[in-house]
C-alpha cells in the first residue's frame, strides 16, 4: 500500500504542475493581447 501511495502522490503533483503550467501557457501566450484592458490598447 505505502507504493500505491507514493505513486498517488507522484501524480497529484504531477497533475499540479501540468495545470499551472498549462494556465500560464494559455493565459500568457495563447490568450496574450486579452490581458491588456481595451483602454490600454486605445493609448
Amino acid at each position: 500500500m505505502k507504493t500505491l501511495q507514493k505513486a498517488g502522490g507522484f501524480a497529484a503533483l504531477y497533475q499540479a504542475a501540468t495545470y499551472l503550467a498549462g494556465m500560464v501557457f494559455f493565459l500568457g501566450i495563447i490568450n496574450y493581447p486579452g490581458i491588456f484592458s481595451p483602454v490600454e490598447e486605445e493609448k
